[in-house]
This record gives structure tokens, sequence and C-alpha cells, in this order.
């Protein structure tokens, strides 16, 4: 009778599992959160409408109006659902010259005041949400975006009122594969210098008329009526209307 063989069987080195619609297990586990986003006006629910078939989107209306909650909700909602990998997040630091030498610490801490904006977009659950999402979600410096390929994720610039005719230009260079870019932007609040309007307009709205034939790129006007805020700030942006200008 022959003896049973201590030999291991040789595993087979050309077995390929099929994951399917399943992420292989070297891919990160999709982040887990409690926000959720829901659209409360017509605007908003027309960039979600026009979401996937965009790859730019420029939101611009008057402040409060519910432009970066759209754009981080849907974004947010692509990177739960596994759509994107990251979320990108930037704005211009006029005050700063784009040098974010004022505050102390790496790049992430002297961007971060500049950042709050989107932390009062989804509210007490921010922190809880950047803790889960970890390196999903960066922090951007508009400054350095030049060589930077947006791919697999969303990035969001918001107060792009206040982003100059050359870094829009850059911008839209910027997608790659599966990638969006948000401007999010009222430019009745624009604080460029005259000379960096063109022809008279904010570089924000020039840049928007200029790609409004291009494929893949959208432009949606927020309304007074899409106010989110209290009626009295609707009240004091009328009233305000050419102030200071």
């Amino acid at each position: 009778m022959a003896k049973p063989s201590n030999r291991k069987p040789k595993r087979s080195t050309s077995f390929a599992p099929d994951f399917g619609n399943l992420a292989p297990p070297t891919a990160k586990p999709l982040p887990t959160f409690e926000f959720c986003y829901r659209p409360r006006h017509e605007r908003q629910r027309e960039v979600g409408q026009c979401w996937n078939e965009s790859t730019m989107l420029a939101l611009v209306g008057e402040a409060g109006t519910g432009k970066t909650t759209a754009a981080l909700g849907l974004a947010l909602e692509d990177l739960r659902s596994g759509r994107i990998e990251k979320i990108m997040l930037t704005r211009p630091a006029i005050s700063l010259g784009e040098e974010h030498g004022f505050f102390p610490g790496e790049l992430e801490d002297k961007l971060g005041p500049w950042l709050s904006p989107f932390a009062d977009v989804i509210g007490k659950e921010w922190k809880s949400i950047l803790a889960k999402l970890g390196d999903r979600i960066e922090l951007v410096a508009l400054g350095l975006s030049r060589g930077r390929t947006v791919k697999n994720a969303v990035l969001i610039a918001d107060e792009s009122q206040n982003i100059s005719a050359a870094q829009l230009k850059c911008l839209a260079t910027r997608p790659g594969e599966n990638g969006k870019i948000i401007l999010s932007g009222d430019e009745a609040q624009s604080d460029l210098r005259h000379w960096d309007l063109i022809g008279g307009e904010c570089p924000l709205i020039a840049f928007a008329k200029r790609m409004a034939k291009v494929e893949g790129f959208r432009t949606i006007r927020f309304l007074p009526e899409d106010q989110q805020r209290k009626p009295f700030v609707t009240a004091a942006v009328k009233a305000l209307k050419g102030f200071g200008k």
C-alpha cells in the first residue's frame, strides 16, 4: 500500500479570480459616513442631473444659494459609491498672495483656515468625515495646481470669482481619466484688481462664456430665490449691488 505523500499540492499561478463589480482586495475599502446630500431647490437638482456627463461645471450666483453645498455633497456621494477615489479642495487665497506664508506648519495647516467654508457646508460632521476619509480628501494650493492631474477625483474650486484668467486656463487642462473640475463663485464678490478683469468682466464669467460650446462644460446660474441663509442676506445683496466697486 502506497504511503500518503507529505508534499503539499502546488498552487496554480494562473488562477485569476473574477471580482466582477467588486474592487480587488488591494483596493481601499469604501468610506462610510453619515452625511447624506439632498438637493433643496431646482438649481441643485440641475447640477445633479448633469453631474455625470460633465467634466467641468461652473456654478455661479450670489452667496448663500447652495453652490458649494451641491458640489461637495455630490462629490462625497461619488466617493462613498466608489465612482471616484479622492476629493480635492482649493480656493484662492487672495489675502495671502498665494504664498501661504503667514500661517505656521505644513501646507494643510496653512490652507486650513481658508478652506473652512467647506466645513460650514457639512456642519458638525465635517471633522468626523475628515477623520474617516484621511487622504481621500486633499487640500490643494491653487498656485501649485499646475502639473497636477485630476484623475478618478473631483476638484472643487470655491470662491472662483477670485481665480485669475491664467489659473482658470490651468484648471481647464487638469482633468484626467474620470476627473471632474467644479468652479463655484459669485462674480459680485470678486476681489480681483481691475487689471485682472477680462473686458471689464470677472474672469470666471468671461471663462464660462468662452467654454460654453465645449463638450463636457456646463454653467448653472443659481438664482436669488435659491438663498439658503436668512432673508436678510437676499435683501442685503440687492441693496448693496454695485457698492464698493
